[in-house]
């Protein structure tokens, strides 16, 4: 469970979590799971915490009706050096 890790604390130089927080039920949760990270995290060490959310900025490409939406995930063309695809988006193929 992401609020009660089985790992020692001050462990690891970083920490990853990339699309986790919105599955995670309260706010209390959520702050809970964030405490974790940081616990099992080295003081001076690294933790990033990528949070997905329905409400887009104007201009998005991005247009989210539901909570549970699918964003499928397209690779460049092979053997590219560039991270974007033909859209000029970061790699995800929003339609």
């Amino acid at each position: 469970c992401a609020l009660d890790v089985p790992l020692r604390s001050s462990t690891f130089d970083a920490a990853i979590s990339i699309a986790v927080l919105h599955h995670i039920a309260s706010p209390e949760r959520r702050r809970r799971a964030v405490a974790e990270l940081l616990r099992v995290v080295k003081v001076g060490g690294r933790v990033l915490v990528y949070a997905w959310a329905i409400d887009q900025a104007a201009g998005s490409r991005f247009h989210f009706s539901d909570a549970d939406t699918l964003v499928p995930w397209t690779l460049g063309a092979a053997g590219s050096n560039d991270s974007k695809d033909s859209d000029g988006g970061g790699g995800i193929g929003g339609g």
